[in-house]
């Protein structure tokens, strides 16, 4: 019997015996099935040291869903779930002999303060198709919630890009869901080049970051070690400083340092931009939020040094994502 959740990492062959559940068999692990009606299935996984998982299985309809085209790669859509609109980012991760696709779910935050949307990344599973991630959950219901619904993202047999959702505490699935294009606020008349010219020539403007958390959000790096020389300090962060190269790196300047590298691109349909740290290997897709003549808009995680120290032998920092324009 081959038991399989395409929203979680779990799967499992096991030899199967038709058997009440008092049955035992010399197995190191098994299972032992009943049907309880002609849809209903009782599962009774065991192992040689005594342990049981008791498990239930019911005829449903199948999910239809295959894994995401090279197609979606790199492109940015729209889904609602659970009434609150989101954006899917399909990134790809180049690596030296393959790429990997990841999803990215950002709700749609609201224009007094964009920077507090909150990202959810999936990776694949490593098995059958589609990227499973956790529920997003907003607002009053992540107490309640607790994170054990999922979703699972996927293209549909027509080409669509298209979630389903496991609800952990009824387990059932809801779905599908399908998503749809997400506009730019950027013409499609403006050329690539021009928008690199405003990176690289506009002056920057930085929002001020948020307090500084007190404890949880603090993080730590050596004294002794080269990662300091990747903090910025409060006096620095206003006029911070970036380099854009038509080859897709970057280099984020403090003064006269370079306080980081990395990689950066559009989506294909200009709507995020990527930009990941090769020192640290971290980064996501940050929305495009505002876009005029001459201007350009997003938020930017940045490891910001504390104004006081917090620790002893280690430097403590916090990353506040703050807002940067771009003007000419």
């Amino acid at each position: 019997m081959q038991l399989f959740n395409p929203f979680t990492t779990y799967q499992k062959r096991l030899r199967a015996y038709v058997a009440d559940t008092a049955a035992r068999f010399s197995d190191t692990e098994y299972v032992t099935y009943d049907r309880v009606t002609d849809t209903t299935l009782q599962l009774v996984i065991r192992s040689d040291e005594g342990d049981e998982l008791q498990q239930q299985y019911r005829i449903t309809e199948p999910l239809v869903y295959q894994d995401l085209s090279s197609t979606t790669a790199n492109q940015v859509y729209a889904i609602t779930l659970e009434e609150t609109d989101y954006m899917l980012y399909v990134a790809e991760l180049k690596g030296q002999t393959s790429n990997i696709k990841t999803v990215e779910l950002t709700a749609v935050p609201p224009a007094s303060d964009p920077r507090k949307a909150d990202v959810n990344v999936g990776y694949p599973m490593g098995f059958g198709a589609g990227i499973a991630l956790p529920m997003p959950v907003a607002g009053e219901r992540r107490r309640t919630r607790s994170g054990r619904d999922r979703l699972l993202v996927s293209e549909s047999p027509s080409g669509q890009v298209q979630a389903h959702i496991l609800r952990g505490q009824e387990n059932r699935v809801e779905g599908p869901v399908f998503a749809r294009p997400y506009p730019s606020p950027i013409p499609d008349s403006v050329a690539t080049a021009d928008l690199l010219h405003l990176l690289n020539a506009g002056q920057i403007t930085v929002s001020p970051p948020p307090p500084e958390p007190d404890s949880v959000g603090i993080q730590y790096t050596d004294l002794n070690g080269e990662g300091t020389g990747r903090l910025v300090t409060h006096e620095e962060l206003p006029h911070i400083d970036f380099e854009f190269n038509k080859d897709g790196t970057y280099a984020l300047f403090a003064g006269d340092r370079v306080v980081q590298r990395g990689r950066w691109s559009l989506s294909k349909g200009r709507q995020f931009i990527e930009m990941r740290s090769l020192t640290t290997m971290t980064g996501a897709a940050r929305l495009i939020e505002a876009y005029g003549p001459g201007t350009l808009t997003f938020s930017l995680p940045i490891d910001v040094q504390t104004r006081e120290p917090r620790g002893v032998r280690f430097t403590s920092y916090y990353t506040p994502v703050v807002g940067l324009r771009f003007g000419l």
